[in-house]
């Protein structure tokens, strides 16, 4: 599996992608310190000078941000703007750490064959999980939240994966790469 690397990122963006914050399977806790930045910044400005080819794949960069620190409904009114997979992506993800799985479902089965699911499939495999496949993932959610054992772990594990392919996949489409 590879790792991240956050240096790929401008400063703006990097400072989040490297900041550890923990996973949680459902809402988490939105982080006091954190909600006048991450909620005062704008696609662009998570840019820094680099150009925006594709505004909505920018969107989609600020709705995982938000949705990383748990900013659940911040994320939410960007994800389900995003008239693409990509954002059906995002807005699946919101919606099964809500948690409101069936809705999950509903927008997975609109991000159709989306590229970061192969690869996720991949990270997954090697993390422990085999078959991975989303709406499976929906349903181990579902089955182990607050548990706090080892299968809790692993989904935990998955999920950060999955922010951290498709928010690669959504800035590098953004900046037109």
């Amino acid at each position: 599996m590879r790792e991240v690397n956050a240096s790929a990122y401008p400063s703006s963006v990097a400072k989040w992608v490297e900041e550890s914050h923990p996973v949680d399977l459902n809402r988490g806790q939105e982080n006091p310190v954190y909600r006048d930045e991450l909620l005062g910044m704008s696609a662009e400005s998570a840019f820094d000078d680099l150009p925006i080819k594709d505004s909505f794949m920018a969107q989609a960069c600020l709705s995982g941000l938000l949705l990383k620190f748990d900013f659940l409904d911040e994320s939410h009114r960007i994800s389900q703007g995003i008239d693409n997979p990509t954002g059906s992506f995002w807005h699946g993800i919101m919606h099964r750490r809500e948690p409101d799985y069936g809705n999950a479902a509903y927008w997975f089965r609109n991000v159709g064959q989306h590229p970061v699911l192969q690869e996720l499939a991949i990270d997954a495999a090697e993390l422990g999980m085999q078959d991975y496949d989303p709406f499976a993932f929906i349903d181990r959610v579902s089955e182990v939240y607050g548990r706090g054992d080892s299968d809790e772990a692993l989904c935990k594990s998955i999920q950060e994966r999955e922010w951290q392919l498709l928010f690669e996949y959504s800035f590098k489409k953004a900046i037109g790469q």
